[in-house]
C-alpha cells in the first residue's frame, strides 16, 4: 500500500485533491478485487432475475449487419448539400439526385423523444406520404415491440441508432437512410427510391464491413448468432463448424470466412474473391 502524500508548501486546495486522489486509489486497491463480483451480479440482476434483453433489443442485435450494409449506398451524400420537398417526399442531394424518400419520425433534441410522422399533425405529411410511418409502426405493434408503437416515446437510454436499424430490418423495401438535422430536431428519412445507388465493392467486403461496423457500434453479446442470422438471410450457404462459419454462394465458391472465439465474438474476418 502506499503511503498518503506528504504536506507541502501547495495551496491547500490542492493538497485535499491530491489526498483525496490517493484514498480513492488506496480504496479501489483494496476493495475492488472483493466487490467486483458484487459489483456485476448487481449489474445483470435485478429483483433475483436475470435482466433479459427486450424484443427490440433482440431485433436490433439481429440485424445490424444488414443496417450498415445498406447505409453504405448512403454515405456517398452525407457531406453535401441537401434538401427536402416535404409534400413531393422528394430527397434531392447536391441539387441534382432526386429520390422518393420518407419522414419515419423526427427525434426532439430537446427532451430525447421520438414522435413518429403520423403522429405529428403540425407537419402537415401529405397522407400518402405517411405509409411507411404507419407501417413500421405496425410491425412494431404486431412482432413484440408495442413499446416503439406508440405516438412518441423516451430515447434517453436508448441510441437512435436503434431505431434504424429496427426499421431497416422490418421493411425490406427501404434502401437506406437520411437523417435530416436542424437546431431543434432530426427527421430520420427513408429512401426507398430503388435506382438509388448501390455498393460496387466486391461482396465479401461488403459483408465483412457491415459485420465490423455492427459490433464496434452496436452492443451485441452473441456474433455468430448474429453472422449466421445475417448470411443466411442473404441467402448464402453456410457451412458451420465450432469456431467458423464459412458462407458460399450459389455457385459454391467460399465468399466469406469468418472466426469466432470460445465466447462466440468475432475474432477474424477473411473475404475471397466471388469467383
Amino acid at each position: 500500500m502506499t503511503e498518503p502524500p506528504a504536506r507541502t508548501n501547495r495551496p491547500l486546495f490542492q493538497q485535499i485533491a491530491r489526498y483525496a486522489q490517493w484514498v480513492g486509489e488506496t480504496i479501489l486497491k483494496i476493495k475492488l478485487p472483493l466487490l467486483l463480483p458484487i459489483v456485476v451480479t448487481a449489474l445483470i440482476t435485478c429483483g433475483g432475475k436475470s435482466m433479459e434483453p427486450t424484443r427490440f433489443q433482440e431485433f436490433v442485435a439481429e440485424n445490424a449487419p444488414l443496417y450498415f450494409e445498406k447505409q453504405s449506398n448512403v454515405e456517398l451524400y452525407t457531406d453535401g448539400p441537401w434538401q427536402y420537398d416535404v409534400a413531393q417526399a422528394r430527397l434531392v442531394f447536391e441539387g441534382v439526385h432526386s429520390y422518393h424518400a420518407e419522414i419515419l419520425g423526427t427525434f426532439s433534441y430537446e427532451d430525447d423523444s421520438w414522435l413518429w410522422a403520423w403522429a405529428n399533425k403540425q407537419s402537415n405529411i401529405p397522407q400518402q406520404h405517411l405509409k411507411t410511418s404507419e407501417k413500421l409502426t405496425q410491425f412494431f405493434e404486431d412482432n413484440g415491440m408495442a413499446d416503439h408503437a406508440i405516438r412518441t416515446f423516451s430515447m434517453r437510454s436508448e441510441p437512435r441508432l436503434h431505431l434504424a436499424i429496427a426499421a431497416n430490418a422490418a421493411l425490406p423495401e427501404i434502401i437506406g437512410f437520411y437523417r435530416a438535422q436542424n437546431q431543434s430536431n432530426e427527421a430520420l428519412l427513408a429512401i426507398l427510391s430503388p435506382t438509388f445507388s448501390r455498393d460496387s465493392r466486391p461482396v465479401g467486403m461488403v459483408l465483412a464491413r457491415a459485420l465490423t461496423q455492427s459490433i464496434s457500434d452496436v452492443q451485441i453479446s452473441d456474433h455468430r448468432r448474429m453472422t449466421k442470422h445475417y448470411l443466411a438471410g442473404k441467402g448464402f450457404r453456410l457451412i458451420e463448424s465450432p469456431d467458423k462459419i464459412l458462407a458460399l454462394n450459389d455457385a459454391g465458391n467460399q465468399i466469406l470466412d469468418v472466426r469466432f472465439d470460445a465466447q462466440n465474438r468475432i475474432a477474424d474476418l477473411r473475404t475471397m474473391p466471388a469467383k
